[in-house]
């Protein structure tokens, strides 16, 4: 993809790369963001991490329904995590909702 004359910078082959794009659109009171995360020649474990963080993301949108508590969903993620990658679970926002 291009705009312009500026050409959209692709890592080497062989070198790993993450780009993360993402687009907020705003209306008076309103917002709505979209963002898609690339990988690019990932490594394994980068590969690995994804996978879990997207198997966590999905665990919270099947947790999070009318009636339910957020701390709900913010400890099954919690427990998600710590129960296949620990070490991602230092990373882990209070603020998991922004994303839901």
């Amino acid at each position: 993809a291009q705009v312009k004359d500026l050409p959209l910078h692709l890592p080497d082959q062989g070198v790993p790369a993450i780009h993360v794009a993402s687009i907020t659109l705003r209306y008076k009171f309103c917002s709505s963001t979209v963002a898609r995360t690339l990988l690019f020649n990932a490594r394994k474990d980068q590969t690995e991490n994804y996978k879990t963080l997207l198997a966590t993301f999905e665990l919270c949108k099947e947790t999070i329904k009318p009636g339910v508590p957020l701390n709900k969903v913010y400890e099954a993620a919690a427990k998600n995590l710590k129960e296949n990658k620990p070490e991602l679970l230092n990373h882990l926002h209070k603020e998991l909702g922004w994303g839901m």
